[in-house]
């Protein structure tokens, strides 16, 4: 999606539109709670990591505020976006790490 965005911010330029990527960690939403378990019904729970997020409105303020800033990129939430550095300095230590969290993670709440 990063590239796609990228390329479309490159190629709107000249119209002056703007293009912002916005990269939320865990908001405080009921996200987990109309997830879908394996078998195809409702999860309904808050996952811990949810119940743990940010605030929706608190992201909201700081979304529009990266927006109407022009930022080309912003990233919002806690120590989950670890992940953000970890793709793109030390890929294959990220994609280990998720493999191995994977199984332990899936549905708990």
């Amino acid at each position: 999606l990063h590239g796609f965005f990228d390329t479309l911010r490159e190629e709107l330029w000249d119209y002056n539109i703007k293009v912002t990527i916005l990269t939320p960690g865990y908001i405080r939403t009921d996200v987990s709670v109309n997830a879908l378990t394996p078998d195809g019904g409702k999860f309904n729970k808050m996952s811990k990591f949810q119940a743990a997020g940010m605030d929706p409105g608190v992201f909201a303020d700081k979304a529009l505020r990266a927006v109407l800033k022009g930022k080309k990129e912003a990233a919002f939430g806690g120590k989950e976006l670890l992940g953000l550095y970890l793709h793109k300095f030390f890929p294959r230590l990220l994609y280990r790490n998720l493999r191995s969290m994977q199984a332990k993670n899936t549905f708990e709440s």
